[in-house]
């Protein structure tokens, strides 16, 4: 009889050992599939701060782009309008010269009438023309500050506008430029963007992304086990002005 209870105990082990290593494996593909959420997490933050860096320099490109192309027109413009102006002076000069005796004519000072000309014009503008700008106009082969002559020309109100409208109305070129660096850097699944963000000059991305489980895959099929990153990065201001896109 005590042989028997022996025997009985030897194969209770048995089962505890299979129960064990039953219990093991399980607990094995948990901890696989666990890290496998772990590296997507890891990977769509790595996406999403990749992201949030393009987009906010896609939008920096692109109001740098509008803004230089209004300084540049304002530019033209202004050359333009004083060529036009020096030469209607220079021929009232003339023809004022043309009533005098002809040793009496003198040549006229085009320099002084560009710079009244200039000083007649500047009540429109922003503070003292610089010096490159004044130079440029005058038709020296100058390269012009664009900065100055963007301050120059607009007031923070004007410029503050036009970069927000610029931004806002070209969103899907900063989407487009935030998926690129997402998808490159893991974050392959749905992205989305904000702009403003938070009341600052920052653009916001939050990528989502479906965790690749091997043994439990019905544990992503709720939305609501998505792997979800988030990350903002602040647009580069034009030098010595604030943007606020509220």
């Amino acid at each position: 009889m005590m042989k028997k209870i022996v025997t009985n105990e030897r194969g209770n082990t048995t089962l505890v050992i299979m129960g064990l290593l039953f219990a093991t494996i399980v607990v094995t593909f948990i901890f696989f599939d666990f890290f496998s959420a772990f590296a997507a997490k890891r990977g769509s933050q790595t996406g999403a701060d990749a992201a949030a860096l393009a987009a906010a320099n896609e939008a920096h490109q692109i109001y740098d782009a509008r803004l230089r192309t209004e300084v540049q027109q304002k530019m033209d413009d202004l050359r333009a309008l004083v060529n036009l102006l020096v030469a209607n002076r220079i021929a009232e000069h003339e023809a004022e010269q043309e009533e005098l005796d002809e040793e009496d004519r003198e040549e006229p000072d085009v320099e002084a009438i560009f710079n009244s000309v200039i000083s007649t014009l500047l009540s429109g503008f922003n503070g003292p023309m610089p010096n490159d700008l004044r130079q440029w106009i005058r038709g020296h082969d100058v390269e012009v500050n664009a900065n100055r002559a963007l301050r120059f020309f607009f007031t923070d109100t004007e410029v503050n506008w036009m970069v927000c409208n610029e931004i806002t109305d070209n969103l899907d070129r900063v989407q487009e430029a935030a998926r690129y660096y997402a998808e490159t850097n893991g974050a392959e699944e749905e992205l989305r963007i904000a702009f403003p963000y938070n009341e600052q000059f920052h653009v916001y991305v939050e990528v989502e992304k479906k965790p690749h489980l091997v043994f439990f895959p019905d544990m992503a099929e709720n939305g609501e086990n998505n792997v979800e990153a988030r990350a903002s990065a602040s647009i580069k201001m034009p030098r010595n002005m604030t943007i606020s896109c509220n």
